[in-house]
């Protein structure tokens, strides 16, 4: 069986990009993180974020509700990208393929397993 694929490598094809960049809907709208009321360590390292937000208690969670227009936690990771100008990469199996010979040859090859 042949495998025909188009990629966009996260090496090449893509780049970090921040909240806004990319539309992020916790940066537009804010979001909530909530941790279980003897979680310490994360809810200390929230405090000194220099974040926005607002905390609420109950005898279990601790609720932080930040505010729109910041970076979130993935964003603050660089987890958030946005794709680059590039044509993808164009596989048939494992053998990579210039635009043309890609088309050219999977053509082909539809044309002779017509039918079954």
């Amino acid at each position: 069986m042949t495998r025909w694929r188009a990629t966009r490598p996260w090496a090449t094809h893509w780049q970090e990009a921040s909240c806004a960049e990319v539309g992020c809907v916790k940066y537009l709208t804010g979001w909530q993180t909530v941790l279980p009321a003897g979680d310490a360590g994360n809810a200390d390292y929230i405090r000194r974020s220099g974040m926005r937000f607002r905390e609420e208690r109950d005898a279990d969670l601790v609720r932080f509700v930040f505010e729109p227009g910041q970076e979130c936690f993935t964003g603050q990771g660089g987890g958030h990208r946005r794709a680059l100008e590039r044509d993808p990469v164009l596989w048939r199996d494992r053998q990579i393929l210039e635009p043309m010979e890609w088309m050219d040859t999977m053509n082909d090859y539809l044309n002779g397993h017509k039918g079954g």
